[in-house]
């Protein structure tokens, strides 16, 4: 059995990305989905956002390539927290982590997720001392845990945690959690209740 938040990985919402669109309803009364005719953004539109709902890997390079035809100051991002987890006393936020580097243009773009050229030092250490070693954490990737985990035990909202953490990475675009309160995907397997990371 699968459980998740009502949220999706990857959701665009095709109207914000054009100031010249006509959407009308399928006629298919069985669904609710929109036809959607996408001419161009208009640059006028500075006072509307474009809003993305996005989940990782695949929503960060859409939006690699979104923020190349539209002023990234005019993007707003709601990332997926579903995935979320904590690890080894570390609050791990790996959606937002990789939107924020892809963005950032430190991604390490082979992998999909991560900082280019990182190390894994601090890793190969913990896995001489557990077997629960499997969560791959670059050396870098490691200092924005940390200082998130700092802030979070501080009282710090998710949201403004995150928006420090891309204002030091020099993101133009405004980076937001789904929500500040924790919300993990679970799954119930054979092998019992595991996290989605974990599966």
């Amino acid at each position: 059995m699968f459980q998740r938040s009502s949220f999706g990985r990857i959701t665009v919402w095709p109207r914000l990305l054009t100031g010249k669109s006509s959407v009308t309803p399928c006629s298919n009364a069985n669904t609710r989905a929109w036809k959607t005719d996408i001419v161009s953004y208009d640059a006028g539109m500075a006072s509307r956002p474009v809003v993305v709902l996005a989940g990782g890997v695949g929503a960060a390079r859409f939006l690699r390539g979104l923020v190349r035809a539209v002023p990234p100051d005019d993007i707003v991002v709601i990332g997926n927290t579903g995935d979320d987890m904590w690890w080894h006393g570390l609050y791990i936020a790996p959606d937002l982590d990789t939107v924020t580097y892809w963005l950032a243009g430190v991604a390490d773009e082979a992998r999909g997720w991560g900082i280019r050229g990182d190390t894994f030092t601090a890793q190969a250490a913990l896995a001489t001392l557990t077997d629960m070693s499997w969560f791959q954490l670059g050396d870098r990737d490691l200092a924005t845990h940390l200082y998130r985990t700092g802030r979070l035990t501080s009282s710090a909202p998710l949201h403004t945690v995150t928006a420090e953490l891309a204002e030091q990475l020099g993101v133009r675009s405004r980076i937001l959690p789904m929500c500040d309160e924790p919300v993990e995907t679970r799954l119930k397997t054979d092998a019992g209740d595991l996290h989605f990371q974990e599966y």
